[in-house]
């Protein structure tokens, strides 16, 4: 295995860790069926992959691009 390959190996490691952690700190129970933050439906492909979320990906993704 080159180093290129051990990057990578590190890499995907650290990032199925990161995953890991995210759904064990996500909320559990029922998941909203409406976005909190922009009253829009939340996908079922999302309350199914994320338990107990209460925001549709753009405004996830917009608290995670303000937050420091």
């Amino acid at each position: 295995m080159d180093e290129v390959d051990q990057i990578v190996a590190r890499e995907e490691s650290l990032l199925a860790a990161r995953v890991q952690r995210a759904r064990h700190a996500a909320p559990s129970g029922a998941p909203s069926l409406v976005c909190l933050g922009c009253g829009e439906l939340i996908p079922e492909e999302r309350r199914r992959a994320l338990p107990g979320c209460c925001l549709c990906v753009d405004c996830q993704a917009e608290i995670e691009r303000t937050r420091p």
